[in-house]
C-alpha cells in the first residue's frame, strides 16, 4: 500500500493510518551526539515527516564502544562535510564545544519527555545547542540548562536526570539498536530494513512506499 503524497499529520494519526493501511512506520534511531542526525531530525522536522523517535546511547554501539573510530583526515572532512551540508539547508553551524559529544544526559532527558508537551521543543533545542551553539552538553547540569531553554520547568528535568527507570530505559533501547544490527546514526527503520545516514532518508521513504513532496525531493537529492 503507498501514498500519493505524504500527509502533515501528527505521529499518534501517522501511526494509526500505518495500522488501518498496512503502511510501515519509521524508525528514527538517533543521538545528539551524532551530527548526521542533527541533520536528519532537521529535515524530518522542517517536512513534518511522521516518525517513532528511538534514542540511543551512540558510545553504546560497538563502533563507537573504544573512542571516536575516525582518522584525524576524517574527522576534518566531516567537519568539512557538515559545514557545507549546514549551508545548503540554512542551518547555523559551529565546531562542537567538546569533542566527541557526550548526548548522555540530553537522551535521558529525551526519554522522560517523550510524550510530553515539552519533547519537540527539547528535542529541537538540544540538537541546536550542540551542533548549532557549541555549548557544554557533557553533564546534567548542562542538559538542565539546555532543557531550560526549550521551557522544561527545572523541577521535572531535575527528576527525569535523577530517574534511574530512565537511566534503565537507555540502556534496554541501546541494547535494542545492538540487537537490530544498529553500528551507526542515524539510522532509519522500515519494519527490519536498515537505512544509515541522513542522506538515506529517501531510500527509507520509498523502502516505506510513500512518495516524496517536491520540496523534500529537492533537500533530498
Amino acid at each position: 500500500m503507498t501514498c500519493s503524497m505524504w500527509p502533515l499529520w501528527s505521529n499518534a494519526g501517522w501511526q494509526a493510518h500505518c495500522k488501518d493501511r498496512r503502511i510501515p512506520m519509521l524508525e528514527f534511531w538517533y543521538d545528539y551526539a551524532s551530527p548526521y542526525s542533527w541533520l536528519a531530525s532537521v529535515l524530518i522536522r522542517r517536512h513534518r515527516i511522521p516518525v517513532e523517535y528511538r534514542p540511543v546511547y551512540i558510545r553504546g554501539l560497538p563502533t563507537f564502544s573504544k573512542g571516536v573510530p575516525f582518522s584525524p583526515a576524517k574527522l576534518r572532512y566531516m567537519m568539512r562535510d557538515l559545514e557545507r551540508l549546514a549551508g545548503r539547508y540554512n542551518l547555523p553551524w559551529r565546531a562542537p564545544a567538546t569533542f566527541p559529544v557526550n548526548g548522555l544526559y540530553l537522551l535521558r532527558l529525551d526519554l522522560g519527555l517523550s510524550g510530553t508537551q515539552y519533547f519537540d521543543a527539547f528535542h529541537a533545542a538540544a540538537f541546536r545547542a550542540v551542533w548549532s551553539e557549541a555549548q557544554q552538553v557533557d553533564t546534567a547540569e548542562h542538559a538542565a540548562r539546555v532543557a531550560a531553554q526549550a521551557g522544561v520547568p527545572a523541577e521535572l528535568a531535575q527528576q527525569i536526570l535523577q530517574d534511574d527507570a530512565i537511566k534503565a530505559r537507555l540502556r534496554s533501547e541501546t541494547e535494542a539498536a545492538v540487537e537490530r544490527g544498529i553500528f551507526g546514526l542515524p539510522t532509519f527503520v522500515v519494519n527490519d530494513e536498515l537505512f544509515w545516514g541522513h542522506d538515506r532518508l529517501s531510500d527509507a521513504l520509498r523502502w516505506a512506499g510513500v512518495a516524496m513532496t517536491p520540496d523534500l525531493a529537492r533537500d533530498l537529492c
